[in-house]
């Protein structure tokens, strides 16, 4: 079981007990969230980068991963009126 770890805006954490990875287990691959999209996420040793975009949403997470937990931190623009972009982020 391989787990994505996420902090949201509220502030409070969230503990996710690490285990060993999988044999033969990455982060690396393109993962579908029907929120999301497709996000293409690349593993490279214990760090992670992936990105997406969807819809008027382009994102980025960029992570580390310590046995089969990844924790990352998150960036999203969203263009809600044409040429006005938000930017949200997150752990």
């Amino acid at each position: 079981c391989l787990s994505l770890s996420s902090v949201g805006c509220g502030g409070g954490g969230v503990n996710v007990p690490e285990g060993p990875m999988p044999q033969g287990g990455t982060f690396s691959g393109v993962w579908h969230s029907p929120q999301y999209g497709e996000m293409h996420m690349v593993q490279t040793g214990q760090q992670v980068i992936g990105e997406y975009t969807k819809d008027e949403r382009s994102g980025r997470i960029q992570g580390t991963v310590r046995g089969n937990v990844m924790r990352f931190e998150w960036s999203e623009q969203r263009e809600m009126v044409s040429g006005v972009a938000q930017t949200t982020r997150g752990r």
